[in-house]
């Protein structure tokens, strides 16, 4: 961090070591540049991250500046912690709910896959998620739940191409 007004001067030296204590995450920045006192005290900056869901990325704002630090905040989407990902159907007949979350694929896990071998000249394989877009197939809609594959002769060897890209997005309710 620097500040630039008729001259700058650095606020701290940059680091990635984030503090975290009772939901408050912060970044010190230390050993800026020496203030003009008696005891040429070197500057720093704390950036508070706040947790805001609809601030996207959001943005620095300046609070004050106090025992010569430099207080920030920051309110921003990445520093509230992850929601829970509910998947509850329920029959509306019975009203019974069922939790379909475990069936759920992180975006860091595979998609379940099967295969319809019923042609056996003509065979597809289907990637599939629940309650939530498939994880990233190359060709496949990023919104579909549900994507078809099929396999053409490459060279003599089997080759996975799309067949449909989006065979149905899931939805809540």
């Amino acid at each position: 961090a620097c500040q630039v007004e008729k001259s700058s001067w650095s606020l701290g030296e940059a680091n990635s070591r984030l503090s975290y204590y009772d939901g408050l995450i912060q970044l010190t920045y230390s050993n800026g540049s020496k203030y003009n006192n008696k005891e040429h005290t070197l500057r720093s900056t704390i950036i508070s991250f706040l947790c805001d869901p609809e601030a996207g990325a959001g943005r620095p704002e300046f609070q004050v500046e106090d025992n010569y630090t430099y207080n920030f905040r920051w309110y921003t989407s990445y520093a509230c912690p992850p929601r829970p990902h509910e998947c509850l159907v329920t029959d509306p007949e019975t009203l019974d709910q069922y939790d379909l979350s475990s069936l759920s694929r992180s975006t860091s896990g595979s998609n379940w896959q099967t295969m319809d071998l019923s042609d056996t000249l003509n065979l597809k394989k289907y990637y599939i998620n629940i309650c939530r877009p498939i994880n990233a197939v190359p060709g496949c809609d990023r919104h579909a739940s549900v994507c078809q594959m099929k396999y053409i002769s490459d060279q003599g060897s089997p080759k996975e191409v799309v067949s449909v890209s989006n065979m149905g997005i899931s939805k809540r309710g």
